[in-house]
């Protein structure tokens, strides 16, 4: 930990706890070094190698993080088959993987998951994408229970684990609404109201089960 940085700190987001500390690391490790030339040799040798192995087991766990949310992404893009519809509401997607991004969107225009079909999985959506609502994954398998209601166009959402939040645009979400829905927090999840029901013909709902769509 550098001794002065601007970390936004939780504990569930290491990918994003990281980024700002790489230039005041620089200057940690050069005090670090300092400090060891002050003790023995034996004793000095024995802290690098300390420092070493403690630098290779964190690199290993954030590496392994990093794979863990390329396989997610690679199986939800290899999972979509929703090319060809009208419109596709994403009523939850995966914004990060324990800070590691995987749909993270600062776009405004819905564009993380169309250009992710379109780019690395070569598969071009024809339709408008709405991405309602992105959650943090504190695992792979971090699912829902879903409920749709047809009588009135809402979708109730609740996470089955705790420690998962609502993101858009990369921040925090709560509640807000525009001309096609209401998105409203509710309990452990939300709840998506639908503006014009019933929908129109090549419209879909899906959302993230792990690594996977769940079409509602």
């Amino acid at each position: 930990m550098p001794p002065i940085t601007n970390l936004y700190v939780a504990y569930i987001l290491h990918g994003e706890n990281d980024r700002y500390g790489y230039f005041a690391s620089l200057f940690f490790a050069i005090g670090l070094v300092a400090v060891f030339d002050l003790f023995p040799r034996l004793l000095r040798n024995g802290l690098f190698v300390l420092w070493l192995a403690a630098s290779v087991f964190f690199a290993y766990k954030m590496t392994e993080r990093w794979q863990a949310a390329a396989r997610i992404t690679a199986g939800l893009l290899s999972d979509f088959r929703w090319q060809d519809a009208s419109e596709v509401y994403v009523l939850a997607s995966p914004d990060n993987y324990q800070g590691i991004p995987i749909f993270k969107d600062f776009s405004r225009e819905n564009l993380a998951i169309k250009h992710a079909l379109k780019y690395l999985a070569d598969k071009p959506a024809k339709g408008s994408f709405y991405q309602v609502a992105q959650f943090n994954l504190t695992t792979s398998e971090d699912s829902f229970t879903t409920r749709r209601d047809d009588a009135t166009g809402h979708f109730h959402l609740q996470f089955k684990q705790w420690g998962n939040w609502w993101w858009r645009y990369g921040m925090g979400l709560g509640d807000y609404q525009n001309e096609q829905y209401r998105f409203r927090t509710d309990g452990n999840g939300c709840r998506v109201e639908m503006k014009q029901w019933p929908p129109k013909e090549g419209r879909v709902f899906i959302l993230a089960q792990g690594n996977r769509w769940e079409e509602l």
